[in-house]
């Protein structure tokens, strides 16, 4: 019994994260910022550190400062 109710509880938590992760998707059109919130959504609950690069159509254009648990 104590099983079922651990795998609901994380069941729960995960589909919470992606109702969490969707709102802020769904916010704004400022990329920037939406990785930014993405990010903080993520830390620390889901990684300790996150860091994201992201790339231009000439290669690489900027890395977002990492995030990290203790923000």
């Amino acid at each position: 019994m104590a099983a079922i109710a651990d795998e609901l509880s994380g069941s729960r938590r995960r589909l919470e994260l992606l109702a969490q992760a969707s709102a802020v998707l769904a916010e704004s059109l400022d990329y920037e910022a939406t990785l930014r919130n993405v990010v903080r959504l993520a830390v620390p609950d889901v990684a300790d550190w996150v860091s994201v690069d992201l790339i231009g159509e000439v290669g690489p254009c900027a890395a977002s400062p990492g995030t990290t648990a203790t923000r």
